[in-house]
């Protein structure tokens, strides 16, 4: 939230608006319902009454692991690395700069590099730098745990949708318990007969469908081949659960 505290999803199912005074970082990062784009507003609810009101136009759909969604799984779509009122990118294409690596995730890593060596006052230093940048309150901490917890956090809000939250979550050896037998989930809104909203919490896996990442996914296996041509090696030296 945009004073700091954490977002409660808890807030799905009272028809209290989720979007509202959320990190800046959420309105650049992601199209919601009720952005505005391209001169009108992002529709991601569907209708309780097509007769009353037609559903959005960006509705929400449910998962299907046959054909493509053609509409969010989510409730919502990437805003970043995309340009406003551009057309015939298709033909033309984009002018919209493709990031190698940017500033941003530079100092996140020096952040984190200092809490490594306990150094918590520079690293809270450089965490700050990414949070004022967009008028985030400060945040302080004095050991490992908590200056992971913030850096892991920050990370995470900071480099959205850059492709990055998977591997930081296995190189923080925490992808096991993040991911493995858990769901995405997303927001489904309804738009009822009286013109209110109802936002609710779902899954936009698919029907009984879940994640796997296991422990041995960490390390990749040594390949048979290798194995096979390597008299210095043999079976017993593959990597665990391989």
């Amino acid at each position: 939230m945009a004073d700091g505290t954490p977002f409660d999803t808890l807030c799905y199912n009272t028809g209290v608006d989720p979007y509202a005074n959320r990190d800046p970082r959420f309105y650049s990062s992601i199209l919601y319902n009720g952005a505005d784009w391209e001169g009108r507003k992002i529709e991601t609810f569907v209708s309780a009454d097509t007769s009353v009101f037609k559903d959005g136009l960006d509705k929400i759909v449910e998962f299907n692991i046959s054909g493509a969604a053609g509409s969010t799984v989510t409730g919502y779509y990437l805003k970043k690395f995309i340009t406003e009122n551009q057309t015939g990118w298709e033909k033309y294409g984009s002018d919209h700069f493709a990031i190698v690596m940017r500033f941003g995730e530079v100092v996140l890593n020096k952040a984190e590099a200092y809490a490594q060596k306990g150094d918590f006052v520079n690293s809270y230093n450089e965490l700050n730098r990414i949070r004022g940048r967009v008028h985030m309150p400060d945040k302080t901490g004095a050991d490992l745990d908590t200056a992971m917890k913030d850096i892991k956090h920050e990370r995470m809000v900071e480099l959205a949708g850059e492709g990055q939250r998977f591997w930081d979550l296995r190189r923080w050896k925490d992808a096991v318990d993040v991911i493995n037998g858990k769901n995405f989930h997303g927001c489904w809104i309804t738009k009822k007969t009286d013109g209110t909203l109802e936002y609710k919490k779902v899954s936009c896996d698919g029907t009984g469908k879940i994640h796997t990442f296991l422990d041995s996914y960490y390390a990749f296996a040594i390949p048979l081949t290798e194995i096979n041509n390597n008299n210095a090696i043999n079976q017993s030296d593959q990597n665990p659960g391989w």
